[in-house]
This record gives structure tokens, C-alpha cells and sequence, in this order.
């Protein structure tokens, strides 16, 4: 296994790209971590940390259709370092606000505008660095690097609030973004499309008839293609729920604050993507993608459902770390089984003068179908209570989970494709 990874990691661009990822996603994790915890501290309200996730998502609604046109058209290289250049900016300003947190939404949202143009470039440049064998592999490398930056970002971030002040912490933040601009730097120049950029150029008529392009594409590609949009979309929807009320569900079941319990919470949860993302890589060619999806959302549901029976029985996990542990631990696992197999399906039957408008479609659809249901989390957490809602998200995993099995085959029948 350390052999094959070995063949993407002596890829001298590749690595380039992997360290400007693995340099901005610490960043929105620290970042991301010390806004939840000052808002929650500020306000005691998890619709106030859901207006912070809206203020994140609302760019990817606004802007995605577009920004994924222009990724196809610019060089990717020059979008990243741009990105992160701007970014860096954006998150040394909020050194200046303290205790007008309504001003830190705005901050949020510059970041994020930025991103849509960062995540796309960068998600269409790996096909480009590294072989279509490769790419499960690669693509197993990016959500290690998300996960390890989260554990250091949400786990080691509360380590970091106790040793360092609330400035420090921003300005390495702000550190890290110029660092990963710098590492871009020495990407060789793109310029694949340059055809294209030339043909269209200021011509609003065809820009508007290319990102039709993008939906037109996945809407002729059968069924399979969009299940598999539509499974990251579901899986990414859940996810920021979860975030929105991260800070309720340390209180009601963890009994601590975020701050407090994140160093314990985080670990296990990435150590169970890791693994899950070393199966996949191992034993990817053994088992069609849409078993291993399948087999991800089945333990997800499974996982949550055995949090809420244990918790209904009157056993305290905060009081058992272990079983708490292993539970998050197998939560990450299945967690990896579904978003890894889904995105190399994307990346490996995507055109590469469409791939750009592809992944922005994905985050303007993943954002703007998730705004009713986290603001709904949000506002009806204290009524509801988190096991209940835990119990319901566990159920839908389950749902997904029978519909992938069952229906699967009659998908793949339907398209050219082998998933």
C-alpha cells in the first residue's frame, strides 16, 4: 500500500496542490472552530452558529454557477494562488473585530465567495497531476489532509484557545494562506483551454450557454452520474447540519463545552476516516462503488441509531470514553465510504473542459439544499432535543442505505457506466 501511494506522493505538482490544501483546510478548521466557539460563547444560540454557516453557503448559491465557468476558462494555478492570496487577507481582518460578531458574517462570506473559485480549480487540476488509476488514491490523499487538518483544527483548537491569545491564533491562520500561495507558485503554468478562453471571450451569450452546459452534461448522463452527485450533496447537507449545532450536542450529551470537548471528540472521528479511506484505496477494485457507498451510509445510520439507544438507556457516554470513542471512531469510517467513492466517480467520467463547471454545480446544489434543513436543526434543537434528532438522521442514512442496495443495479442498467 505505502508503494502505491508512493507514486502519487513522488509527484512533485501533485504535492504542490496537497500542501496548499492541506495549508487552507487547517486554516477554515482553526478559523471555523474559534468563530463557532466565540459566537456560541457570545449569544448561547445555535441558530446564531447557523447564520454562520449560511454566511458561508449562501456564495456557493449565489456565485457557484458561475465561478465554475470561469475555473474552466483561467488557469487553474494562477485561481489557487489568487485564492489563497485574497483569503489571507480576509482572515487577518478579523483581528479587528471582537465584540460585534455580526461583523465576523461578513468576513465569512468574502472567505467563501473566494472558495468557490479555489475548490473547483482545485478539484479539476488533480485529474490533470495524476493517472485516472491514481485517482482514488488521490483523492483518499485530499480527505486524509481535510481530516487531519480537522482534528488539529477543532481538537488542537482547544488547545490553542488555552495557550495562545485570539490574535496570535488569526494571524497563523493568515500565515498559513500565504504559505500555501507560495507553494502554488511553482506549479508549472496551465493553460489546456486556452482555445476556449479565446473563443468566448466577453461574450456574455456563450457564458451563459457554457454553464448551461455543466447542468445540460449531468442531466444527459443517466442516472447514475446524478445518484452520485446526489449522494455527496445528501452527505454534505448532513455534515453542516451537524455543525450547526456541534455546541448543543457537546452540552446535552457530552455535558462539557465545545471547547472542552473537541480534544476528545475530533480524534477518533478522523482516525475512523483514515481508516475507512485506506479500505477503499486498498480494496477499491474488489467491490463496485456503489456497494461501498451503500455500506458507508448502512454504518452511518447504524452508528447514530446505537448513540441514541445507549443514551435512552440512561448510559452516560461522556462517562464511557471508550465506547464513545469507538462509536465515532466506526462514524468516520463510514463517513469516508461514501464521500471517496462518490467523488472519484465524478472525477473519472467528467470531461475536462467540463470538470470545473461540474464541482461548482455540486456546491451551488449542495448549498442552497441545505439552507431550509440546518436553519430548521438550528431553530428546532431545544424543542426536539439532539437524541431525537440523531435518531432521525440515523433513519434517513438507513433509508439511503436500502434505496442504493436495492436499487442500484436497475441504476447501472440504465447507463454505460460501472460503478
Amino acid at each position: 500500500m505505502i508503494i502505491k501511494y508512493n507514486t502519487i506522493l513522488n509527484n512533485r505538482n501533485f504535492l504542490k496542490v496537497w500542501s496548499s490544501q492541506l495549508l487552507s483546510q487547517l486554516t477554515i478548521n482553526i478559523s471555523t472552530f474559534l468563530l463557532i466557539n466565540q459566537i456560541y460563547e457570545i449569544t448561547n444560540s445555535s441558530i446564531s452558529v447557523a447564520i454562520l454557516w449560511l454566511a458561508y453557503s449562501l456564495p456557493a448559491v449565489l456565485f457557484g454557477p458561475f465561478s465554475g465557468f470561469f475555473v474552466d476558462l483561467w488557469s487553474k494555478k494562477k485561481v489557487m494562488m489568487l485564492a489563497n492570496f485574497l483569503q489571507a487577507i480576509i482572515i487577518g481582518s478579523i483581528f479587528f473585530i471582537t465584540e460585534k460578531y455580526y461583523l465576523l458574517y461578513a468576513g465569512v462570506f468574502g472567505y467563501s465567495l473566494i472558495n468557490q473559485f479555489y475548490v473547483p480549480a482545485q478539484l479539476a487540476l488533480i485529474p490533470h497531476l495524476v493517472k485516472k488509476s491514481n485517482l482514488p488514491l488521490a483523492n483518499s490523499l485530499f480527505l486524509l489532509t481535510a481530516q487531519l487538518s480537522l482534528l488539529v483544527g477543532f481538537g488542537g483548537g482547544s488547545i490553542l484557545i488555552k495557550l495562545l491569545p485570539r490574535d496570535t491564533i488569526i494571524a497563523l491562520c493568515s500565515a498559513f494562506l500565504l504559505l500555501a500561495t507560495f507553494s502554488l507558485s511553482f506549479l508549472p503554468s496551465d493553460k489546456s483551454f486556452v482555445s476556449i478562453k479565446k473563443k468566448y471571450k466577453n461574450t456574455m451569450q456563450n457564458w451563459f450557454e457554457e454553464i448551461k452546459r455543466g447542468w445540460v452534461y449531468l442531466s444527459h448522463q443517466g442516472k447514475l452520474i446524478l445518484v452520485s452527485f446526489g449522494i455527496m450533496a445528501l452527505f454534505q447537507i448532513t455534515t453542516a447540519s451537524f455543525s450547526s449545532i456541534m455546541p448543543a450536542i457537546s452540552n446535552e450529551i457530552l455535558k462539557t463545552s465545545l471547547k472542552e470537548a473537541a480534544a476528545y471528540l475530533v480524534p477518533p472521528l478522523v482516525v475512523g476516516l483514515l481508516l475507512g479511506g485506506f479500505i477503499f484505496s486498498k480494496l477499491a477494485k474488489k467491490q463496485r462503488k456503489k456497494e461501498w457507498i451503500s455500506l458507508g451510509f448502512g454504518g452511518a445510520g447504524i452508528t447514530l441509531i446505537v448513540i441514541v439507544v445507549v443514551e435512552g438507556l440512561g448510559i452516560a457516554l461522556h462517562k464511557h470514553p471508550i465506547t464513545l470513542s469507538f462509536l465515532l471512531f466506526m462514524l468516520g469510517s463510514a463517513a469516508s465510504l461514501v464521500l471517496i467513492p462518490s467523488q472519484t466517480f465524478i472525477q473519472e467520467f467528467t470531461p475536462a473542459a467540463i470538470r470545473g463547471r461540474v464541482f461548482g454545480l455540486l456546491g451551488v446544489t449542495t448549498n442552497l439544499a441545505a439552507i431550509i434543513p440546518v436553519l430548521t436543526v438550528a431553530t428546532i434543537i431545544d424543542i426536539i432535543g439532539v437524541r431525537f434528532l440523531l435518531l432521525v438522521i440515523g433513519l434517513l442514512c438507513l433509508a439511503t442505505n436500502i434505496f442504493i442496495y436495492t436499487k442500484g443495479n436497475e441504476i447501472i442498467l440504465n447507463t454505460n457506466h460501472r460503478a
